[in-house]
């Protein structure tokens, strides 16, 4: 006999009662949602809510010009641009800069900082 036979033979000898299936239904009880005890504050009672404070660094010359004597970020940028270390003033230093930057890339060689220079030099 093979293994299929086998099976056959002991599955023909075993009765397995029938079941038949039940459904079932059971109630159950939806969760409480748990009682909310409202009470309305007073004015007096009221805590002040406080608007967040948010801090920017501005930057006076981002949209123009950068006037000599000037500090700050702008000339800081512009400083690093014309690979000047450190930060310091719009000084004659870096106005003597500029001006040989804007020479080598056609120019008026003025050693201002206007709006045109600053938005071709990216700073």
């Amino acid at each position: 006999m093979d293994d299929e036979e086998q099976v056959d033979a002991v599955e023909a000898e075993t009765e397995v009662p029938e079941v038949e299936a039940v459904e079932e239904e059971v109630a159950v009880p939806a969760e409480k949602a748990p009682e909310r005890k409202s009470r309305k504050k007073k004015a007096a009672d009221k805590e002040p809510e406080e608007e967040p404070v948010e801090l920017q660094v501005v930057d006076a010359f981002a949209n123009g010009a950068i006037p000599a004597g000037a500090t700050g970020p702008s000339v800081d940028r512009l400083r690093a641009q014309l690979g000047m270390p450190g930060s310091g003033p719009l000084d004659r230093r870096v106005s003597n800069a500029v001006r040989s930057w804007q020479a080598s890339n056609g120019f008026t060689p003025t050693g201002r900082v206007d709006a045109v220079t600053r938005r071709s030099m990216g700073v």
